[in-house]
C-alpha cells in the first residue's frame, strides 16, 4: 500500500526499501515478506507445523498488505485484500493430528508490503500453535502444487522479517475491533426495540473471509447455517453464555438466497453461477456436507432470481420462491390457470429507467415440489420480488412482496405488502405501468401494506420465548429501511387482516434473515447484502418472564375451510360434478372464496359452463363466470359476454361489483376484440352516461374503457376532471408513522408528498395518450400545457421519464399542423442541467483507509453548503437522486446512512465496480459484424433491442436487431468513474460525506459548530 503516514515511514527507518531487520526484532508474530524490493509481483510462503489435538475451534489470523489467498494442507480456507481487517477463520476441519502445512500467495501494491498470521486454539485465553516469523519459507516463483502438504519446499529461502506485530504503519491489527473500526456493525444498545426485549451484537462477520450474509437456518443440532451472498458456507454454534463458535463449511455450492435443513440434509437455493435447488447431505459422518445434488436448474439470478425455500406445513414437501427475473421451472401442474397475460386495456409503457423490459407475467412465483426436486407444480404468482415465505400454524402461507419504488408518486405505484399467498392466486404484478390496481378481481390483495422499503427474511415467532402475541406474529424484514416489523394477523372472512408494528429498527441495519432458535427461545437476525458489512444479533426477552403462553391454535374458520375446499379441485378432471360443486360459490360476498371457485370452473371444459354463464343473473355469480369466460373462452364469445354485462342493473352494482363489471369487459376487449365500430358506438350509449362517476377508481377504469371505445366524450370529460382536482390524497406513498421513522431514508417519499403528484391527473393523462375521438384544437393545447404542471411533480426516479415519454407518445397521435406547436407548449421534461461547481482542490488520489482514518472517530463541525456543493461539483448529482434532486441513473442516495457504514460508503464510491447491483448492470452486446455495444437494455420489442449507451441518458437509445446480435452478457465494470473523490481536497471531502451520511439535513450534529 502506499504509505498512510510519512511519520509512520519515518519512525520505522525507511520500511520503503524492506530492508531485514535484526534478529532481536523477532517478537512472535512478526511482519515477513520475501528478499528484495517489494515489486507488485506475488510472494509464495509456506510453513509446516505440529498439532496433536485438532478441534473444531482452532483458528487462523492473518493480515497481509495489500492481499492473500490461503491455504491449509492444500485446501483454501479464505482470502483477505484488506489488511485493516484480519482474516479469523476456523480451520480445525482442514487439520490433522501431527504435520500441517500453511501456504500463502501473498501479493503488494505500493512500496511497503508485510505478512502477519498466527494460529492459536480458539481458547479465551488462546494457546499459539504457530506464527510468522523468520522460519517461514519464501520463493517468488511459481510452482504447481506449491500449497499442498507434500511439496518439497528444500530450495525455498527464509524469509524476511519487516516488523514486529504492533509497529506501525500496520500496528496490532490482531486486536479486536473498537469504535470507528473497519468492519464495526451497529451496537445492539443502539437498536429500537418494545419494551421488555433485549438485544446482543453474537457475532461481527469479517467481511474479507466471511463475506456478507443473506440467508439462515437452523440444524438438527440447533446450529445456525449462514450463507455469504457471494460466496460459501458458514456453521454458527451458540455457547451457553450466547457466545458463537463460526466455522466455514466445506460446501462448493453457496451463494444462497435460501437454506432449509430437514431430513438430515440442507437444502439451498443458490442465486448466480449455477443457480438452483441443491441438496447437501453428509453422508460420512464427519459433520461436513460432502455430498452436493443439483436437484433443478433454475433459470433465473440476481437481486430478483430464486429465493428462499420453507419446508411444508405436512413435512413431506418443499416451497421455493423466486423473484420476477426468475422463469418458472416448467411444472408439472399449476393451481393457477394456465392463462396469465399482461391483460393491459390501455397500451403499457416500460419502465421509463430502462429497469425490467422484456420480464412479463406470470412475473414472481412460489412453487410447490418433493425432496427430490422430481415434481414441481405452480402455487401462485404474479408478485415482483418476494424474497421470502413462511406458513402459520394454520398452514397458511405468506409472504413479504416489494414495490417498484421509481414509480413513487405514479398512479400504478403500489407499496410494499404481507401478501397471504392462497393456491392459484395472481397477486397481479405487471411490467412497467402495468401493475394492477388492488380492485382488479383476477388478482388477489394483500393483506396489508406496509409501505416503501426492499424486504427480505420472513417468519413466525413459534418457538419463542416472546409474550403471546409476538410469539404468534408474522415478523417481516425490511433491508432499505433497517426495520423489523411484526405483523398481527387476525382472521377475516376466507383471509386475514393485520395490523404492523415496529419491532426492531436502528440505522445501518440492512437487515437480510432471521430464524427463531427453540433451544434458548430467541430470534437470531443477520444484516449484510450487497456486500455491506454483516452482524449476527440476538433478540431475546428481558422482562418479566411471560406467564401468558402462545395463543392456542384456533384452526381454519368456517370460510376458510370452505375456500381449501374449493381450492382442492384445482386441476380436478373435466366433470359436471365439479362444475356443480362450486357454482354458487362464485356468487359468494367473500372475494377469496369467489377468486378460488373461479380457478376451479377455468380449468374445466368451457362449453360445460359458458351457457351457465351467459344465463346467469345473480351479479357475483355473472360478473365472476363473465370474468372465467372472457379469460378462457372463444374469440367468438365477445359479444355475448359484453351483452350478459349488459344484462345487470348498473344503479343496483355495489362499488365493488362496478369495478368488477368494468374491469370483466376491460379483459373481454383485450382477449376477444375488437369490436366493430357500430358496436363501439353502441357501447358508449351505455358507458358514457357513467363518466364521471363517484369515486375515482371508478373513473379511472370508465376512462380508460372509454378511450378504448373511442368515446367522443371522454376526452373533454376527463379534461375537465384534470382541471377541477386540485388536491390529491397520496395514501399510496405510506402512513405518517413510515415517513417519519426516519427522515433520511424518507426524503425521496416526503418530496413526493411536498410536491403532491396528481395521480388522478395522471392517470386520465396516462389514458388520454391514445384517445383519437373528441379532441379539438383547444382541448389538445389544454392537454399538453398540463405537462408543464407536471414538471413540478417530484417522485420516484422513473417520474419524469414515464412524463416525457406520455407526452412524446400523445404527440405522434395528434395532427401533423399542430405537431410543432403543441410541441413548443409541453417543452421537454427533462430537467435542464444547471451549472455545476467546479471543485475547490486541490485534490489528491485518495485511499479508502486514509478516508477511514479520517473519519474513525465520526464527522464534526463539517459545512453542510460546502458539502452540497461539493456533491454537484464530484459530479453525484449527475446520476444519483439525493432527496428532492439528482438524476435516476444510478442508486437513490437518500437515507444511506440507514444501511451503510462508512467504510461501506466508501468502498462503493472509490471502488463502484467492486458491487454493481442488477438493477443498474450495463450489458455487452457483441454483434455479428464484430462490433459490440455497451450500455443498459431499455427496451425488447419483436425484434428490436433498445440500448442506453450514454449512462446519463436513458432516453438516447440505440436499436438493435436481435439477427445482428451474437451474445450477450454482463458487464462487470460500473458506468460511475472510480476516482469521482480525487478532485476534492480534504475538507471538501469530509464536507461532502458528513452531507450524505447526514440525509441532507443540516440539524444533523456532524454540522454543530
Amino acid at each position: 500500500m502506499p504509505s498512510p503516514s510519512r511519520n509512520l515511514r519515518a519512525a520505522i527507518g525507511g520500511l520503503a526499501v524492506l530492508a531485514a531487520l535484526p534478529p532481536s526484532l523477532s517478537a512472535a508474530p512478526q511482519w515477513i515478506w520475501g528478499s528484495g524490493k517489494p515489486n507488485n509481483e506475488p510472494v509464495y510462503f509456506r510453513h509446516a507445523f505440529e498439532v496433536k489435538e485438532v478441534t473444531p475451534a482452532i483458528r487462523l489470523l492473518l493480515s497481509c498488505d495489500n492481499g492473500a489467498e490461503v491455504f491449509v494442507n492444500g485446501a483454501p480456507v479464505g482470502k483477505t485484500d484488506d489488511w485493516q481487517q484480519a482474516l479469523r477463520v476456523k480451520i480445525g476441519s482442514f487439520l490433522k493430528p501431527g504435520r500441517n502445512v500453511i501456504a500463502v500467495k501473498a501479493v503488494n501494491d505500493g512500496d511497503t508490503a508485510g505478512l502477519v498470521a498466527r494460529v492459536d486454539t480458539g481458547a479465551r485465553p488462546g494457546t499459539v500453535l504457530d506464527e510468522t516469523g523468520a522460519g517461514w519459507k519464501q520463493s517468488l516463483v511459481f510452482t504447481p502444487g506449491w500449497e499442498t502438504a507434500d511439496f518439497a519446499d528444500s530450495s525455498w529461502t527464509a524469509s524476511t522479517v519487516v516488523a514486529k506485530l504492533g509497529d506501525g504503519p500496520w500496528g496490532n491489527v490482531f486486536a479486536p475491533p473498537g469504535p470507528g473500526s473497519p468492519g464495526v456493525v451497529i451496537e445492539p444498545k443502539d437498536l429500537n426495540l418494545p419494551p421488555g426485549f433485549k438485544a446482543d451484537l453474537v457475532y461481527t462477520v469479517p467481511k474479507s473471509t466471511q463475506g456478507s450474509w443473506v440467508s439462515m437456518t437452523l440444524d438438527d443440532k440447533q446450529r445456525i447455517i449462514a450463507c455469504d451472498q457471494n460466496g460459501g458456507l458458514f456453521r454458527v454454534t451458540i455457547g451457553d453464555q450466547g457466545e458463537a463458535d463460526v466455522a466455514p463449511l466445506q460446501s462448493k455450492v453457496g451463494h444462497a438466497h435460501g437454506l432449509l435443513y430437514v431430513n438430515k440434509a440442507l437444502y439451498l437455493v443458490r442465486n448466480g453461477g449455477e443457480s438452483g435447488l441443491y441438496r447437501l447431505r453428509d453422508t460420512n459422518g464427519d459433520d461436513q456436507f460432502d455430498e452436493e445434488v443439483l436437484l433443478r436448474r433454475l433459470d433465473g439470478d440476481g437481486e430478483h432470481g430464486p429465493h428462499a425455500v420453507v419446508l411444508a406445513p405436512d413435512g413431506k414437501s418443499l416451497y421455493i420462491v423466486a423473484g420476477n427475473f426468475t422463469k418458472i421451472p416448467d411444472p408439472d401442474s399449476s393451481r393457477p390457470p394456465r392463462l396469465w397475460a399482461e391483460d393491459q386495456l390501455i397500451t403499457r409503457m416500460t419502465d421509463a429507467g430502462g429497469h425490467d423490459p422484456h420480464i412479463m407475467a406470470p412475473a414472481g412465483w412460489v412453487a410447490k415440489t418433493d425432496f427430490d426436486g422430481k415434481k414441481w407444480e405452480l402455487t401462485a404468482m404474479g408478485f415482483r420480488n418476494t424474497y421470502d415465505i413462511a406458513f402459520n400454524k394454520d398452514g397458511e402461507l405468506f409472504g413479504y412482496d416489494s414495490d417498484m419504488e421509481w414509480d413513487i408518486g405514479l398512479p400504478w405505484y403500489r407499496p410494499t405488502r404481507v401478501c397471504h399467498i392462497v393456491p392459484g392466486a395472481d397477486f397481479g404484478f405487471r411490467n412497467g405501468s402495468g401493475k394492477f390496481p388492488t380492485h382488479f378481481p383476477d388478482s388477489v390483495p394483500p393483506v396489508v401494506n406496509i409501505g416503501p422499503g426492499s424486504p427480505t427474511g420472513v417468519l413466525f415467532g413459534y418457538g419463542s420465548k416472546f409474550p403471546a402475541k409476538y410469539q404468534n406474529a408474522l415478523f417481516i424484514l425490511d433491508w432499505t429501511y433497517g426495520t423489523m416489523y411484526a405483523v398481527h394477523l387476525k382472521q377475516h372472512g376466507a383471509t386475514y387482516t393485520a395490523e404492523k408494528e415496529e419491532f426492531v429498527s436502528g440505522k445501518p441495519l440492512p437487515l437480510t434473515d432471521a430464524v427463531i432458535r427453540p433451544a434458548d427461545g430467541a430470534m437470531y437476525f443477520a444484516i449484510g447484502g450487497r456486500g455491506n458489512q454483516s452482524g449476527l444479533y440476538r433478540v431475546r426477552w428481558a422482562g418479566e418472564t411471560p406467564q401468558e403462553t402462545a395463543a392456542p391454535e384456533t384452526g381454519v374458520n368456517g370460510l376458510q375451510k370452505l375456500r381449501r375446499e374449493i381450492e382442492s379441485l384445482q386441476n380436478a378432471p373435466a366433470s359436471p360434478e365439479v362444475v356443480a360443486k362450486v357454482w354458487d360459490h362464485l356468487n359468494h360476498d367473500d372475494r377469496f372464496i369467489r377468486f378460488a371457485a373461479r380457478t376451479v370452473i377455468e380449468e374445466q371444459p368451457v362449453a360445460s359452463w359458458a351457457g351457465k354463464a351467459l344465463e346467469e343473473r345473480r351479479p357475483w355469480a355473472s360478473l365472476t363466470s363473465l370474468l372465467a369466460l372472457a379469460r378462457a373462452g372463444e374469440k367468438d364469445q365477445l359479444i355475448p359476454i359484453l351483452h350478459g354485462l349488459a344484462q345487470l342493473d348498473w344503479s343496483t352494482l355495489t362499488e365493488e361489483q362496478k369495478l368488477a363489471m368494468l374491469r370483466t369487459a376491460s379483459v373481454t376487449l383485450i382477449r376477444k376484440g375488437p369490436l366493430s365500430a357500430e358496436a363501439k358506438a353502441h357501447a358508449c350509449t351505455k358507458l358514457d352516461p357513467l363518466f364521471p362517476a363517484s369515486s375515482f377508481a371508478l373513473n379511472r377504469e370508465l376512462c380508460e374503457l372509454l378511450v378504448k371505445l373511442d368515446s367522443r366524450q371522454v376526452v373533454p370529460k376527463a379534461m375537465a376532471l384534470m382541471g377541477s382536482i386540485a388536491q390529491d390524497d397520496q395514501v399510496d406513498l405510506g402512513n405518517k408513522e413510515l415517513l417519519l421513522r426516519s427522515e433520511d431514508y424518507a426524503k425521496g417519499v416526503l418530496s413526493a408528498q411536498a410536491s403532491k403528484p396528481n395521480r388522478q391527473q395522471i392517470s386520465y393523462a396516462y389514458a388520454l395518450r391514445e384517445a383519437t375521438a373528441g379532441w379539438s384544437p383547444e382541448l389538445y393545447r389544454q392537454y399538453f400545457r398540463w405537462f408543464n404542471t407536471a414538471r413540478k411533480f417530484q417522485g420516484g426516479n422513473s417520474l419524469h421519464g414515464f412524463m416525457e415519454n406520455m407526452r412524446k407518445e400523445a404527440l405522434v397521435r395528434v395532427p401533423d399542423s399542430l405537431k410543432a406547436e403543441l410541441d413548443s407548449i409541453s417543452g421537454e421534461l427533462t430537467t435542464t442541467k444547471e451549472e455545476l461547481p467546479q471543485p475547490v482542490g486541490p485534490g489528491k488520489a485518495w485511499t479508502t483507509e486514509e478516508l477511514l482514518a479520517l473519519t474513525a472517530n465520526g464527522l464534526s463541525g463539517r459545512n453542510f453548503e460546502a458539502g452540497h456543493r461539493a456533491y454537484k461539483a464530484a459530479l453525484c448529482s449527475s446520476c444519483h437522486r439525493f432527496g428532492t434532486e439528482g438524476g435516476g441513473v444510478g442508486p437513490e442516495l437518500s437515507g444511506i446512512a440507514n444501511r451503510y457504514t462508512m467504510r461501506d460508503l466508501l468502498d462503493n464510491i472509490m471502488e463502484p465496480s467492486k458491487v454493481i447491483s442488477d438493477q443498474y448492470e450495463s450489458t455487452l452486446i457483441e454483434k455479428t459484424d464484430g462490433s459490440s455495444v455497451v450500455g443498459r437494455i431499455v427496451k425488447e420489442e419483436g425484434d428490436l433491442v433498445g440500448v442506453a449507451e450514454n449512462p446519463l441518458d436513458a432516453s438516447a437509445v440505440t436499436s438493435i436487431n436481435t439477427s445482428n446480435i451474437r451474445s450477450r452478457s454482463k458487464y462487470p465494470i460500473s458506468a460511475m468513474p472510480p476516482a469521482l473523490l480525487y478532485s476534492l481536497n480534504q475538507d471538501e471531502v469530509l464536507d461532502l460525506l458528513a452531507f450524505l451520511m447526514s440525509g441532507g439535513n443540516p440539524n444533523d450534529k456532524a454540522f454543530a459548530k
